[in-house]
């Protein structure tokens, strides 16, 4: 209330910004104010911003090939207005887009891109980017390669990622996070010595607030992995269990359904179908809860918890959440059916053995979604890509008809130019032989047009000189 102009544009965008991932149709409100005040006022800026508002909506709505079709717009607009910085997160949002869609491929090939934009040099020589927007790639670089099985390169970047956030004094939280980070990673390469230096030097941070004590329980789940694949399952049981005492005790329903499961796994292999019941009963419960609440958290006022580590840098769309929370259940139907299977308590495994078949269509019909999502997004990102090479190519010769154009128009200049002076040349040259007639006519006494006296045709006296 109160402003107006291009300050009540961007107000508006900043709004729409923040209920993006939690409120569509009130940030769809916001941004089609925005954006149609900014294009009936001209104010480029404002537009792009709003573009990327609509980009942000769809997204996380899950409808990414109408995100990227925004992104894309926003994108040109930036650019067309050289601001480098907003150029390069626009890169970046269509890299996460490309993500969610699973196409690592371009994920990458646009993480790249907005590295690149942020190196650029603004007219004051600084760069366009700074050190988080550096990190911020370096870490989506890492992931993909990581999901991709390039654990070597994922640890290259990982690394790096570290190594600038300790040298800029970066958040307590993003350090610690990347520890454990680099801890998997080194794990990933079969290192799993060099896994535990990063842990153990993770778990000997002072607990500063919930979050760090979170992410020292998430590498504790980890450690527990560790030795589970190392053969020491009293280990690897003491450390899952102190995890899961304190994710459930302060309601981190996702984590507390992982850490259980994974006990009731442990006491499966180990042949304890009594404690590995039990652990699965207590995942069932929770999951049961997840699906109620539709939510990974017991309480509202744990969704900004930073227990994954996603949640430093981009909410999860609420269709990825709500697809993982079904992987849980699947995993759980599974393992309950194997266990009252092998007890002989036939009537409790069919019960489990239908609910792991009905969990199962559920998440193939999500993946016949996320499959047409994909080819849909794939499409749009062609089109897009072939729209803006069409585009460069039309400019482009363009150009060079601006050029051909004027390359004839300084042709034609210099021919004229060159018979102005050839011109000149030979009416100075004509002016020059005249000028030496004249003379010659007063040395000999007569005017021009008159006949000059040979000396074939003299009666007097001989004409001094020779005449050629």
């Amino acid at each position: 209330p109160g402003l107006s102009g291009n300050e009540r544009v961007d107000a508006l965008n900043k709004l729409a910004t923040t209920y993006a991932y939690r409120d569509f149709n009130r940030s769809l409100q916001y941004v089609d104010e925005a954006f149609f005040l900014a294009e009936r006022s001209g104010y480029g800026k404002g537009m792009a911003d709003a573009l990327r508002n609509y980009g942000h909506i769809y997204q996380y709505q899950g409808n990414y090939p109408r995100a990227l079709d925004y992104y894309m717009n926003s994108l040109s607009l930036f650019e067309e207005l050289q601001m480098k910085n907003e150029a390069g997160d626009l890169c970046y949002d269509i890299g996460k887009t490309h993500y969610l869609a699973r196409d690592a491929e371009r994920a990458i090939e646009y993480a790249y891109l907005a590295l690149e934009k942020y190196r650029e040099r603004l007219p004051d020589g600084r760069q366009a980017g700074n050190v988080k927007d550096t990190l911020r790639i370096y870490c989506s670089l890492g992931l993909q390669y990581f999901l991709m099985g390039k654990c070597d390169i994922s640890l290259q970047y990982t690394l790096a990622y570290l190594d600038l956030a300790i040298k800029n004094n970066f958040d307590i939280r993003d350090i610690y996070l990347i520890e454990i980070v680099t801890a998997e990673r080194f794990y990933c390469n079969n290192q799993p010595d060099s896994a535990k230096v990063f842990l153990l030097r993770a778990l000997n941070h002072t607990s500063e607030n919930h979050d760090i004590e979170t992410l020292k329980h998430r590498a504790v789940s980890f450690l527990a992995q560790m030795y589970s694949q190392e053969g020491k399952m009293d280990s690897a049981i003491l450390f899952l269990s102190k995890a899961y005492r304190y994710f459930h005790e302060h309601g981190l329903l996702s984590s507390a359904v992982d850490a259980s499961s994974d006990l009731g796994y442990l006491y499966y292999t180990t042949g304890d179908l009594e404690r590995s019941e039990n652990y699965f009963n207590i995942s069932e419960r929770i999951y049961n809860e997840m699906l109620a609440r539709e939510s990974w958290y017991a309480h509202d006022s744990l969704e900004n918890t930073v227990t994954w580590g996603l949640e430093l840098y981009f909410p999860l769309p609420e269709e990825k959440a709500r697809e993982m929370i079904w992987l849980h259940g699947r995993f759980i139907y599974y393992w309950l059916f194997r266990i009252y299977n092998d007890q002989g308590k036939t009537d409790a495994a069919l019960k489990y053995h239908i609910a792991y078949t009905d969990v199962m269509d559920t998440l193939n019909q999500i993946q016949r979604s996320n499959d047409l999502i994909e080819l849909q997004t794939r499409y749009e990102s062609e089109r897009n890509e072939k729209e803006i090479e069409e585009l460069a190519q039309r400019n482009s010769i363009q150009e060079l008809r601006l050029d051909q154009s004027r390359y004839l128009l300084f042709g034609l200049i210099l021919l004229t130019t060159l018979i102005i002076l050839v011109a000149m040349v030979i009416f100075r040259m004509y002016k020059l032989r005249a000028g030496e007639h004249t003379a010659f006519y007063h040395e000999r006494g007569s005017a021009p047009g008159q006949q000059i006296p040979f000396p074939l045709f003299q009666t007097g006296k001989e004409y001094p000189g020779q005449f050629c």
